[in-house]
Protein backbone atom coordinates (compact mmCIF):
# COMPACT_ATOMS: atom_id res chain seq x y z
CA UNK A 1 0.00 0.00 0.00
CA UNK A 2 2.64 2.41 0.90
CA UNK A 3 4.41 2.14 -2.72
CA UNK A 4 1.02 2.42 -4.51
CA UNK A 5 0.44 5.81 -2.12
CA UNK A 6 4.05 6.81 -3.56
CA UNK A 7 2.93 6.36 -6.82
CA UNK A 8 -0.17 8.29 -6.87
CA UNK A 9 1.57 11.09 -4.83
CA UNK A 10 4.08 11.39 -7.61
CA UNK A 11 1.68 11.26 -10.02
CA UNK A 12 -0.13 14.03 -8.37
CA UNK A 13 2.40 16.26 -7.97
CA UNK A 14 3.39 15.65 -11.62
CA UNK A 15 6.70 13.86 -10.87
CA UNK A 16 7.48 11.19 -12.71
CA UNK A 17 10.99 12.09 -12.69
CA UNK A 18 11.26 10.36 -9.40
CA UNK A 19 9.56 7.30 -10.53
CA UNK A 20 13.17 5.38 -10.42
CA UNK A 21 12.86 6.32 -6.60
CA UNK A 22 10.03 3.91 -5.85
CA UNK A 23 12.44 0.33 -5.72
CA UNK A 24 14.69 1.94 -3.82
CA UNK A 25 12.10 2.88 -0.89
CA UNK A 26 10.66 -0.70 -1.61
CA UNK A 27 13.80 -1.83 -0.30
CA UNK A 28 13.82 0.49 2.49
CA UNK A 29 10.66 -0.30 3.70
CA UNK A 30 11.78 -4.19 3.56
CA UNK A 31 14.29 -4.05 5.42
CA UNK A 32 12.81 -1.75 7.59
CA UNK A 33 10.02 -4.23 8.40
CA UNK A 34 12.42 -7.21 8.28
CA UNK A 35 14.73 -6.00 11.45
CA UNK A 36 11.78 -4.62 13.02
CA UNK A 37 10.39 -8.07 12.99
CA UNK A 38 13.47 -9.77 14.06
CA UNK A 39 14.17 -7.60 16.92
CA UNK A 40 10.46 -8.17 18.07
CA UNK A 41 10.56 -11.95 17.96
CA UNK A 42 14.22 -11.56 19.63
CA UNK A 43 12.78 -10.23 23.09
CA UNK A 44 12.93 -12.55 26.22
CA UNK A 45 10.08 -12.41 28.33
CA UNK A 46 10.58 -14.14 31.91
CA UNK A 47 8.85 -17.20 32.33
CA UNK A 48 8.67 -17.12 36.07
CA UNK A 49 7.51 -14.82 38.36
CA UNK A 50 11.08 -14.75 40.53
CA UNK A 51 12.54 -14.02 37.39
CA UNK A 52 11.28 -10.48 36.46
CA UNK A 53 13.56 -7.23 36.81
CA UNK A 54 11.09 -4.89 37.73
CA UNK A 55 7.49 -5.41 39.20
CA UNK A 56 5.35 -2.73 39.79
CA UNK A 57 3.91 -1.66 43.49
CA UNK A 58 0.40 -2.84 43.81
CA UNK A 59 -2.14 -0.01 44.68
CA UNK A 60 -3.05 0.01 48.35
CA UNK A 61 -6.64 -1.11 49.33
CA UNK A 62 -7.22 1.16 52.08
CA UNK A 63 -5.89 4.63 52.95
CA UNK A 64 -2.75 5.12 55.03
CA UNK A 65 -3.27 5.31 58.59
CA UNK A 66 -2.26 8.86 60.61
CA UNK A 67 0.43 8.88 62.56
CA UNK A 68 -0.63 9.00 66.26
CA UNK A 69 1.32 11.22 68.52
CA UNK A 70 3.33 9.94 71.11
CA UNK A 71 2.65 11.86 74.78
Amino acid sequence: MPFVFAAFVLMIWRRLDLLWVLPLYMGFRFLRSYYTLGSTLSLIYPAKRQERAFEAQKPRQYPPMPEQDAP
